[in-house]
């Protein structure tokens, strides 16, 4: 069988396997414990680096938000919108939260568009 390279959305991956990789690469790049990320701690660099991960997972997966609430430790639908709105709303104004956005994707294997908001789906 001949491998040959799909887009993101059409890959085999399971989506909470990504999201978990997602996890990964953000607490890796905001210097963060993953069970930071999952758990209840709402001081601002692990509730941003948990914001930018949940973004992420919606964007780069087909999950619905309580999908991705689940695998945030059981966080509310609302609170995944929430995030996902924050982030890119900041990504509109900040240059370093989208080459950090940027990098995330291409760590996991999301397609990166060029220009300089493109790639970043508001939620509706």
């Amino acid at each position: 069988m001949e491998y040959l390279p799909v887009p993101l959305s059409e890959a085999p991956i399971a989506s909470p396997l990504l999201i978990g990789w997602i996890q990964n690469a953000v607490a890796v790049r905001y210097r963060v414990r993953k069970a930071d990320l999952l758990g209840p701690r709402r001081v601002r660099y692990v509730s941003n680096a948990r914001a930018v991960a949940m973004f992420l997972s919606r964007e780069l997966t087909e999950c619905s938000y309580p999908m991705i609430g689940h695998l945030f430790g059981d966080k509310d639908h609302s609170t995944v919108l929430y995030a996902c709105r924050k982030v890119a709303r900041q990504a509109k104004s900040d240059p370093h939260l989208r080459s950090l956005l940027d990098a995330v994707r291409k760590e996991v294997g999301g397609e990166v568009a060029t220009g300089p908001l493109t790639g970043l789906r508001t939620p509706p």
